[in-house]
């Protein structure tokens, strides 16, 4: 992530929060985590950065379902549903792509909330 985006940019800690909760879902919920791999891609365009992570794929597709307050898993993609702008995922030839884009928004100043 580093290589790519820069510690100094002003979306590197969420990129990296959000990319590893999809690594750690890669190893722990699919087939990458059983001897095989996963890949990550990172594409920057302007204010908008796009991560992808490919894994070896699993039995169902991932599950962003909410989980009760003392549940020690299952909030990774409700905090990437939370954080991104938008994400999503696609399931093909067995393999599983969940990717998601973060937005550098403008901050909107206003007299009023001084």
């Amino acid at each position: 992530m580093t290589g790519v985006l820069g510690r100094d940019h002003p979306l590197y800690d969420d990129c990296v929060l959000l990319l590893s909760e999809l690594a750690t879902n890669a190893i722990l919920h699919t087939r990458s985590g059983q001897d095989g791999f996963f890949q990550v891609s990172v594409h920057v365009s302007g204010s908008l950065v796009r991560v992808w992570v490919l894994d070896g794929g699993s039995d169902g597709p991932p599950c962003a379902c909410r989980t009760g307050l003392r549940s020690t898993g299952g909030r990774g993609l409700p905090l990437i549903e939370a954080i991104s702008h938008r994400w999503g995922l696609s399931r093909e030839n067995g393999a599983t792509t969940v990717w998601f884009e973060l937005l550098l928004a403008p901050a909107v100043w206003s007299a009023e909330a001084v």
